[in-house]
């Protein structure tokens, strides 16, 4: 009788520490994406006021894209890539031009990220 206590209280106690770290991982687990959510909205956020400030935010807009659902559809490599592509710009001056007359998306064929983005 002794035999089967102590090994009931062996199994109780290695199942109490197995709930326990079990409890400990699901936690951190939640803490960690919650965390990754907040960073990425603040990063988004960020990646934004970026846009704003340049050319390819309007170049967006003028072909029917709205910035905010360009950041979040498309992989951020690709977004840092054509802002690179768009502030390193040598054509910024006839971008702007452009984008104050009018014209039609499908006639920016000189923008770096005319196929990127606006082919369609």
């Amino acid at each position: 009788m002794r035999g089967s206590s102590v090994v009931n209280t062996v199994s109780l106690i290695v199942a109490l520490a197995f709930a326990a770290l079990f409890t400990y991982f699901l936690a951190r687990m939640v803490w960690s994406i919650g965390r990754n959510l907040v960073h990425g909205r603040m990063f988004r956020r960020k990646l934004r006021e970026r846009l704003a400030g340049i050319p390819l935010e309007q170049a967006l807009v003028r072909s029917g894209t709205d910035p905010d659902d360009y950041l979040h559809a498309r992989q951020i490599h690709n977004i840092a890539q054509e802002m690179r592509n768009c502030t390193d710009c040598q054509v910024t001056s006839e971008c702007k031009e452009a984008l104050n007359e009018g014209t039609p998306a499908e006639e920016f064929v000189f923008c770096p990220n005319y196929k990127a983005l606006f082919k369609r």
